[in-house]
């Protein structure tokens, strides 16, 4: 039994989508158990055929803080114009 494949495609858009951005889409198209997450504040939009298994996040990254906290927290997602495409959970939880 294979582990199940999680692929987050952060800020990648159409300077040079064969870079990037097409060979992840085909890399989730090649796993079937493979969970496919898109954040992209111009372009969220995930391909028709991974609809089932993927979310386009219309989101900004940032980097932030804790309250109470010197150290950077890393980054935080702020949600931007909202979801598009649909999350398929993996039944796990």
């Amino acid at each position: 039994m294979s582990e199940p494949l999680l692929i987050w495609e952060i800020g990648a858009g159409f300077n040079t989508p064969g870079v990037v951005r097409y060979p992840l889409e085909r890399l989730a198209a090649q796993h079937a158990d493979a969970r496919f997450v898109r954040i992209n504040r111009e372009y969220p939009e995930v391909p028709d055929s991974l609809a089932d298994r993927a979310v386009g996040i219309a989101g900004v990254i940032r980097a932030g803080r804790v309250p109470g906290n010197s150290r950077d927290c890393g980054a935080s997602l702020r949600a931007g114009r909202g979801f598009r495409g649909r999350a398929h959970g993996t039944g796990a939880g």
